[in-house]
């Protein structure tokens, strides 16, 4: 984020605004205390698991669609 603040000096992105895709308990933490959403993809841990930390959770990434995307952000800066 902020390498993308210092090239981009007029977009100003804040955490909040940031998507993070994990797949390991690590990276999930990290990004929640970085203020970021989360999702996990089950490749490393199983589903069931990743579910309770990340903000959602797909089986594989292609399951990440674009329109459930848009509609939390939509939601987050209304």
């Amino acid at each position: 984020m902020n390498i993308l603040n210092q090239q981009y000096t007029d977009i100003n992105l804040q955490p909040s605004e940031c998507l993070v895709i994990e797949d390991t308990f690590a990276g999930i933490e990290a990004a929640k205390l970085a203020g970021m959403s989360v999702v996990g993809v089950a490749h490393t841990y199983p589903f069931h698991m990743l579910q309770r930390l990340a903000n959602w959770c797909v089986d594989y990434l292609s399951d990440l669609e674009l329109d459930r995307i848009q509609k939390v952000y939509q939601e987050i800066n209304s």
